[in-house]
């Protein structure tokens, strides 16, 4: 996402490592819990960061899974 931590206000600093930490928090039914179970029982190897101009997020799954880890 080409959106890193050069683009943080000058107030709000780090905003987007928050931001990028939060992702695996949980969202609308899904707890963080619930998001990691899901992904471990599909394999899938995650990761991501924020970088000076970028936010990365990735995984490494087997294809015939990748629907599956995308709900």
């Amino acid at each position: 996402v080409p959106a890193g931590a050069i683009t943080d206000p000058e107030e709000s600093q780090g905003a987007t490592t928050v931001l990028e930490g939060l992702t695996y928090r949980g969202a609308g039914h899904r707890d963080a819990r619930a998001i990691s179970d899901a992904l471990d029982s599909l394999g899938v190897q995650r990761g991501g960061g924020a970088e000076l101009e970028y936010t990365t997020f990735s995984a490494a799954l087997l294809a015939d899974d990748l629907h599956k880890a995308l709900e």
